[in-house]
Formats: C-alpha cells, structure tokens, sequence
C-alpha cells in the first residue's frame, strides 16, 4: 500500500507520519532529541528509515547474517544506529 500509493497507502502514510511527529515530541520533551531545524523534516527522515528497515528486512537478513528485528540483531543494529544518530557518521 505505502508503494503503490491510492488513497488507503496515502491515509496510512499520513498516519505514520503523525505517529513519527507526537514520537519526536515526546523525545524533545524528554531531553533525548532535538525537534531540529525542520521538525516534519527530522520526523519524515525518522519514519522513513523505519519503513526502510522493515522493508528491507529479508535483504538484511541475507547481507548481514542476522535478523535486525531479532534480539541478537536488533542488539547490534542499535547499536550502530544510535552511534550514527548521536555521533555522525565520524563516530567509531
């Protein structure tokens, strides 16, 4: 539905993306993000990549040898990912 678009991809879409701004909300409200320069912005890249992941998630699976959704996956896919968001892609 999200790739093919028509109305019912486009109401769920809208659905997400009001899901991903109240998330940030609540993060900025909590001390552990900042809303940003473009908060739609930051909550679109935010919802997008979770999309990407679950998307994704069989092609993951096969390049990384790991379920990313899985609890020994999601362990070292978070970890990455906080490292990146918190650090920049110059964090080791």
């Amino acid at each position: 539905m999200l790739l093919a678009g028509g109305p019912a991809g486009s109401t769920l879409f809208e659905r997400l993306f009001q899901l991903s701004k109240a998330a940030l909300d609540a993060m900025v409200a909590a001390g552990t993000a900042s809303r940003g320069a473009d908060p739609e912005v930051r909550a679109a890249f935010l919802l997008v990549n979770d999309l990407a992941l679950l998307t994704l998630r069989p092609r993951l699976i096969e390049v990384l040898g790991v379920d990313p959704l899985a609890a020994t996956g999601m362990q070292r896919w978070a970890g990455e990912v906080f490292s990146i968001y918190r650090d920049g892609l110059f964090s080791t």
